[in-house]
C-alpha cells in the first residue's frame, strides 16, 4: 500500500482528499501545516507528499526547498494543489523540484491521475535502482575478488618460488619471474589507485567549494598531455605501431594530472577491447568554445543495451572474453569530465568499434 503525505491548512479541502484517496486504498497521513508536513515527511518517509502553497506558518516552496535539501526526503515525489495558477507561480514550484502542479478547483479524476502517474513513475525508478544495485553487487562480488586474487597470486607464487631455489636458478630465468612479479604489482597498484580515485570523485563532487576549485586551473597545450599519456598506454600494451595521433591546437579547462587521466583510461579501454595490429586513432581538435577529444577502436563494440548500462564495476561477456579490469576507466572518465563542467559520449558499432567522445571547455 502506498502511502500519501496530504499537508493542506483548509481542514475542508484536507478532508474531501483524504477521503478520495482513503477510496482508493491508499494510506493518507494528514498534516494542517507546512511545520508539520515536514516533521510528517521525515518520520514516515511517503511514497507522494501533497501541499498547498499557502500555508500560515511554512508556505508549500519552503516545505518543498527543505525536503529537496535533506537526503531522505530529496527524491519523494512532490505535487503542489493550490489556487495560484498563474505562469510564474507554476514555475517557481517547478524550478524547486516539483513533479506535479494541480490548479483549484480540480475534479476527482484529474488528482487521482496525477497522483497514479506519480507512484507509477516512483514504483518504475525504484525497480530500476534495485536491478542496478543488485547488478553492481553481483558485477562487485564476481570480479573484484578475481581482480585482487590475480595479480596477488603472482606475487606471492614467484617470490615464494625464489626463496625455494634462488641460490640455484638461472640469471635470464630470475629476470623473467622479476619481471612479472612487476608487472603484478603494477596491475595491483593501478587497481587500487583507480578505486581511490572512483571513491574520491563520488565523496568529493558533493562539496561546492571542492568542486570550484577543479575549475580553477587550465591547459594551453592539451594536446601534449593527451599525447604522452597516449604513448605510455600505448607502450604498456605493446601496440605503439597501433597508436595514431592528430592533435591541433588549442585549451582547456582541466589540469594536466586529471586530462591524463581521462585519455589513460580511455585509451587503454581502446586497446583492450580491440584486437592488435588494428588502429587506435587518438585526435584532439578545438570546437567553438570546447576541446575535443575522439578516441577510436576498431574493436568489438557494443549494442545499445550495453550502452545503457555502462558505469563502475561493469564489463560486458567476460565469460567470453579474457580482460582485466574494474570497468572504472570510463566510469572516472566521465566524472572527471562533468566535474569540468564538460561531457562525455559513447557511439559504437558492434562488430566494428567505438568512439569516446570528450568535450572540454576552453580555459579562460
Amino acid at each position: 500500500m502506498h502511502t500519501i503525505l496530504v499537508i493542506e491548512d483548509d481542514p475542508d479541502v484536507r478532508d474531501n482528499i483524504q477521503d478520495l484517496l482513503t477510496g482508493e486504498d491508499y494510506l493518507v497521513v494528514p498534516a494542517s501545516g507546512g511545520r508539520e508536513g515536514l516533521k510528517e515527511a521525515h518520520l514516515r518517509q511517503p511514497d507522494l507528499i501533497i501541499c498547498d502553497v499557502m500555508m500560515p506558518d511554512v508556505d508549500g516552496y519552503d516545505v518543498l526547498r527543505e525536503l529537496r535539501m535533506k537526503p531522505d526526503t530529496m527524491t519523494i515525489p512532490f505535487m503542489f494543489v493550490t489556487a495560484k495558477a498563474s505562469r510564474e507561480d507554476q514555475r517557481a514550484g517547478m524550478d524547486l523540484g516539483a513533479d506535479d502542479y494541480l490548479v483549484k478547483p480540480f475534479t476527482a479524476e484529474e488528482l487521482l491521475k496525477a497522483v497514479r502517474t506519480r507512484l507509477e513513475r516512483r514504483d518504475a525508478h525504484t525497480l530500476w535502482y534495485q536491478e542496478r544495485i543488485e547488478k553492481l553487487r553481483s558485477n562487485l562480488s564476481r570480479t573484484l575478488p578475481h581482480e585482487l586474487r590475480t595479480p596477488l597470486s603472482c606475487i606471492l607464487g614467484y617470490s615464494e618460488f625464489l626463496l625455494e631455489i634462488y641460490d640455484t636458478v638461472e640469471p635470464d630465468e630470475l629476470r623473467g619471474m622479476l619481471t612479472e612479479i612487476r608487472a603484478s604489482g603494477k596491475r595491483l597498484e593501478q587497481l587500487v589507485e583507480n578505486y581511490y580515485l572512483y571513491a574520491q570523485l563520488e565523496i568529493s563532487s558533493t562539496d561546492p567549494v571542492w568542486r570550484s576549485s577543479m575549475l580553477i586551473q587550465g591547459l594551453s597545450h592539451p594536446g601534449q598531455v593527451v599525447t604522452t599519456a597516449a604513448q605510455v598506454v600505448a607502450e604498456n600494451h605493446g601496440r605503439t605501431a597501433d597508436l595514431q595521433l592528430n592533435m591541433a591546437d588549442g585549451s582547456a579547462r582541466m589540469q594536466d594530472i586529471y586530462l591524463g587521466k581521462v585519455v589513460e583510461a580511455l585509451v587503454d579501454n581502446a586497446f583492450k577491447f580491440s584486437d592488435a595490429g588494428t588502429p587506435v586513432l587518438v585526435e584532439g581538435l578545438r570546437e567553438k568554445d570546447f576541446y575535443v577529444i575522439a578516441i577510436t577502436d576498431q574493436g568489438r563494440g557494443m549494442d545499445d543495451d550495453q550502452l545503457q548500462q555502462l558505469g563502475a564495476f561493469v564489463q560486458f561477456e567476460r565469460d567470453q572474453y579474457e580482460q582485466q579490469g574494474l570497468g572504472l576507466g570510463l566510469s572516472i572518465a566521465r566524472r572527471l569530465t562533468e566535474l569540468h563542467q564538460g561531457a562525455l559520449r559513447v557511439e559504437s558499432i558492434p562488430g566494428e568499434g567505438s568512439t569516446v567522445w570528450v568535450w572540454l571547455p576552453l580555459a579562460d
